[in-house]
């Protein structure tokens, strides 16, 4: 117990903090703990055999799955836009390409408030880049 000594003084010790975690993280933990059935795909094998009753949510399937989510979004992001650019550009005005591109441009701003923790000023340059990147390939699509 001498060891131990150190830790029950007041001014030795430290406030230990949780980290950070993504929202998307966050909601999926609050949507599945409020499931009404054993959520089979976050409560791992060993511990719905100790404890069949327990929802356990271990953070490593959270995170899992959270960020498999995020990679389809980011998959959407990525192929959706520029099929739609690709194919329908002839048919659209240049209002209609605006809009698409202001569209697509305020969903990625979303998706990375969502599923990363950058701050609102990386979010948007991020996204204004990813805008004009739409932009480019929009004047390389015309034919």
């Amino acid at each position: 117990m001498a060891n131990l000594d150190w830790a029950l003084r007041e001014d030795e010790v430290i406030t230990l903090y949780p980290k950070r975690r993504i929202r998307l993280t966050i909601y999926i933990d609050k949507v599945v703990s409020s499931l009404p059935f054993p959520s089979w795909m976050i409560t791992s094998r060993l511990d719905k055999r100790k404890f069949p009753d327990v929802k356990y949510f271990s953070e490593k399937r959270l995170l899992r799955m959270s960020s498999s989510i995020a990679t389809v979004i980011a998959l959407v992001f990525i192929l959706v836009p520029i099929g739609q650019l690709y194919f329908n550009v002839d048919n659209w005005t240049n209002w209609e390409k605006f809009g698409r591109i202001i569209g697509w441009s305020c969903g990625f701003w979303i998706y990375l408030w969502l599923c990363t923790l950058a701050n609102g000023h990386e979010t948007l340059g991020a996204s204004a880049s990813y805008g004009s990147l739409l932009v480019v390939f929009l004047g390389l699509t015309r034919r």
